[in-house]
């Protein structure tokens, strides 16, 4: 938030920085709003698409945009130049789910071989993540896309995603509704879909009772 941001009432009319109308950036701004009780049509707020995450940090620090929902190695980077932190989404405990895979049904239909494959390499990719001889690896990904230039905001970023990645990769239907509700309001059709008919937890079952995915968390312990 800018300094003389202390409250969520202050927000009232105020622009925040996105990265593009409907987009996942758009939608976990949205979601944190709706979880500390703040409607953005009832507080008159602005929604502005400005770039990726590192613009929008750009666009906050320089006063463009009044407030944004920022990931914590960026938000570091707007609380050295000043600016103050109104809530913390990690401690909102909202049902939210970042890692999935979207397809259409006959597509995987057609290549269930591919889709296994793909959720496999999911499972793989938290197991290397968790993996410490991969670290440097990973922290070098996350300053080239994150686009960060001091190390301790990548020693920050990499903590954030080891804690936050894990194997609870079968689609939640608690946090799917939500975000079925916050698009809704962008495109009413999507409130009309039958989400338990649209989400696919059969591959996931599938590895559990293989035992593919308990051997990957005993592997992540």
């Amino acid at each position: 938030m800018r300094k003389e941001i202390k409250s969520f009432e202050e927000l009232r009319g105020k622009v925040i920085g996105v990265q593009s109308i409907g987009g996942g950036f758009w939608l976990q701004t949205l979601i944190v709003l709706d979880n500390i009780g703040l409607d953005p049509e009832k507080y008159q707020l602005k929604m502005r698409v400005v770039g990726d995450t590192a613009t929008i940090t750009q666009a906050l620090i320089s006063g463009n945009v009044d407030a944004a929902v920022l990931p914590y190695s960026f938000s570091s980077m707007a609380k050295r130049a000043g600016y103050r932190s109104l809530v913390d989404s990690g401690e909102l405990k909202a049902p939210y789910q970042g890692s999935g895979l979207c397809a259409q049904r006959e597509a995987i239909a057609n290549s269930p071989n591919l889709i296994m494959g793909l959720v496999k390499g999911m499972i793989e990719a938290v197991l290397l993540i968790h993996d410490p001889s991969y670290k440097q690896d990973v922290m070098e990904i996350l300053k080239k896309n994150l686009r960060l230039a001091k190390a301790d905001d990548v020693e920050s970023s990499y903590k954030v995603l080891h804690t936050q990645t894990t194997l609870d990769v079968a689609p939640s239907l608690p946090a799917w509704k939500v975000q079925q509700r916050i698009v809704a309001r962008v495109n009413p059709r999507v409130g009309q879909v039958d989400m338990e008919q649209v989400l696919d937890g059969s591959f996931v079952r599938s590895l559990e009772e293989s035992g593919f995915l308990p051997e990957a968390g005993r592997r992540l312990r």
